[in-house]
């Protein structure tokens, strides 16, 4: 599937689109080289989507798309659910609000070890470091090899964050917690999450949008680490306290869950194995694409990601 508007309107019968969004940020938040990877849209971007979905388009639960897959609903025409992974303070305060008024059923798939600890991603800790740096840091040095990067006006610092954090994803997760204790010893930064584009949900936050009725909550791992980049025990360890903790902080069993990263090389046929096995019977990747539920394998479900890399928004 390309992301060409043409593919993904009108939808054939037996297709649907499941967005997929990570924060928003208000309109004058200054990012100065912040959200380089456009993971954050605008909030009068997401107004604007939130009109045109609500206008043009039937918008369905990811529920509902797990009961068409087992054959006991059938989704409407034009069908689209509305997903939220991370669990980013931002979908409280801005997306959640224009998701009310527009009447607009979402699902948020959260990483339970940043919900109320005050921890958050290891990409975002890599950007406030970087970006925060003293004017007199000139460089950094990371991994066994001591990869220097130079650290002068915003655009290098943004730079050097997009290279290493393209490294970093093709590391073992523990090597990556190295890699931060290395930048943050060179920087002097230590990353708290503070800046609205870091700050995470807190569990009170998730119960208020969970009592509205109209949003469903899932997992996301415990720590936002891809399910083939941990040994087996601790892959089940991630997705098996992640969605008790989703479980018992609303008060009602879930079986939501999605990828961490969700690309074809963070997920495998042993990690759906150990899905299926403890009773989940679908999840979304963040592979682009649209959904047939007459030939899509739930487990392999495609989404349509909006911002990161400025991708357009393809239901407009």
């Amino acid at each position: 599937m390309t992301n060409e508007s043409s593919e993904f309107k009108p939808l054939n019968p037996g297709q649907y689109a499941v967005l997929l969004y990570h924060g928003v940020h208000a309109d004058d938040l200054e990012l100065t080289g912040r959200n380089s990877s456009g993971k954050h849209i605008s909030e009068s971007q997401f107004r604007q989507q939130m009109e045109a979905v609500a206008r043009d388009w039937n918008v369905v639960s990811m529920l509902d798309i797990a009961r068409a897959h087992r054959g006991v609903a059938t989704l409407p025409p034009r069908a689209v659910a509305v997903t939220l992974d991370d669990g980013f303070a931002n979908t409280y305060h801005l997306a959640w609000p224009v998701l009310r008024e527009h009447g607009i059923r979402a699902t948020f798939y959260l990483a339970t070890g940043f919900i109320g600890t005050g921890e958050f991603s290891w990409t975002d800790k890599l950007e406030m470091m970087l970006l925060e740096a003293p004017p007199g840091t000139s460089a950094v040095s990371i991994g066994h090899e001591r990869l220097e990067y130079r650290l002068g006006d915003t655009a290098t610092r943004v730079a050097a964050l997009t290279h290493m954090k393209g490294l970093c994803k093709q590391m073992p997760y523990s090597e990556v917690e190295d890699v931060l204790d290395q930048v943050s010893g060179a920087t002097g930064v230590e990353p708290e999450p503070s800046h609205p584009l870091y700050e995470m949900l807190d569990w009170g936050q998730v119960r208020e949008m969970a009592a509205d009725g109209k949003y469903d909550f899932g997992a996301h791992t415990v720590d936002h680490i891809p399910l083939t980049r941990m040994p087996p025990d601790e892959m089940a360890r991630q997705v098996t306290e992640s969605l008790a903790k989703v479980s018992d902080e609303i008060g009602m069993d879930t079986k939501l869950f999605s990828y961490p990263e969700g690309q074809a090389s963070d997920f495998d046929e042993a990690s759906v194995g150990f899905l299926r096995s403890i009773g989940l019977d679908f999840c979304p990747s963040a592979i682009e694409g649209l959904n047939n539920v007459n030939d899509t394998d739930p487990f392999y479900m495609y989404r349509c990601m909006v911002g990161f890399e400025d991708r357009p928004f393809i239901l407009s």
